[in-house]
């Protein structure tokens, strides 16, 4: 591989490690303060905060194989044991996503952390709910399903961009696999190709 194909894969990877340290001030800035206590706030920062670890981790790694491979032939087998590796962590943590959609997706599970939280039968509608629909007064049950929701739905858009850039790197990794592979079957036919010229 020329020096300067070394040097653009160097390059984009730096790149993408710059990205990932944005994307982690990001998730660390951007956050909804809410008036309400999250019962899943601890979940949600540990999964995300593992995630973005375990791609700069991916990365590092990805750093590390280039330049202390000794042949293509192991950077190529390494490139696949990472591939492989990728889409394992990409599976776990869409199944995690999932799981966390089907259980507070719909609100139920927030409500019974209220209905828990709250002995009191009184639930008066005294608080105020600004939407697209309007003006409403709404009770502190509704506004506290309000509020957890919010907090869910941009803890999705979070975890959708982390996730997004979690397939560019696994893609990258692809396209690289495919290009090594590509190149060595032609290699394999020049030479065949050689052996034949040269036998007659």
């Amino acid at each position: 591989m020329s020096k300067k194909d070394k040097k653009n894969e160097s390059t984009a990877l730096t790149l993408l490690t710059a990205l990932i340290f944005i994307i982690a001030i990001i998730t660390v800035i951007v956050t909804y303060e809410s008036k309400v206590p999250d019962p899943i706030e601890n979940t949600k920062r540990v999964l995300i905060n593992t995630y973005l670890l375990l791609l700069l981790a991916l990365i590092i790694i990805l750093l590390l194989i280039r330049f202390f491979s000794p042949n293509d032939t192991i950077l190529l087998r390494n490139l696949k044991i990472v591939f492989a590796i990728s889409m394992i962590v990409m599976l776990v943590f869409f199944g995690l996503k999932i799981k966390l959609d089907l259980q507070y997706g719909d609100g139920n599970e927030f409500k019974k952390f209220y209905v828990g939280e709250n002995t009191t039968n009184e639930d008066i509608a005294d608080r105020f709910s600004i939407s697209l629909d309007g003006i409403a007064l709404i009770t502190d049950e509704e506004f506290y399903l309000e509020e957890c929701k919010k907090m869910f739905t941009l803890f999705k858009i979070k975890f959708n961009i982390i996730m997004g850039l979690h397939l560019i790197i696994t893609m990258i990794i692809l396209y690289k696999i495919l290009k090594m592979q590509m190149y060595n079957t032609k290699q394999k036919r020049i030479k065949k190709d050689d052996k034949i010229v040269f036998h007659k």
